[in-house]
């Protein structure tokens, strides 16, 4: 009988060595991820912050491209509407500009 005791004791020993063994891995983990969860959320609120910043700075340029971009698209009418009044206006000095800016660009495209 005292053997089966003997058993009883072992296995006892051991399923308490087990659970402490276990409790001390628990309370190692819980202390691991108490001492990161702050690293983690500094890091997760960082990248929030860098994200909206992003976000904004990509939406201000997006703006000034869009203004900008009127701002040609206006500098641009304007310029046709100067041109096609300066035709209209002298036609003969136009056309002579035309032919001499053409030859010009020729001469300078054989060169190459």
């Amino acid at each position: 009988m005292q053997n089966s005791h003997d058993n009883v004791g072992i296995s006892g020993a051991v399923s308490r060595s087990v659970d402490s063994a276990t409790n001390t891995v628990h309370r190692v983990i819980d202390t691991a991820s108490d001492k990161t969860h702050p690293a983690v959320d500094s890091v997760a609120s960082g990248a929030h912050s860098a994200t909206d910043t992003i976000a904004g700075a990509a939406t201000s340029a997006a703006a000034a491209i869009d203004k900008k971009s009127d701002q040609l698209m206006d500098a641009q009418a304007r310029l046709f509407e100067s041109c096609r009044d300066y035709v209209q206006e002298k036609p003969m000095t136009a056309l002579s500009i035309a032919v001499a800016t053409g030859y010009v660009l020729n001469w300078l495209l054989r060169k190459s």
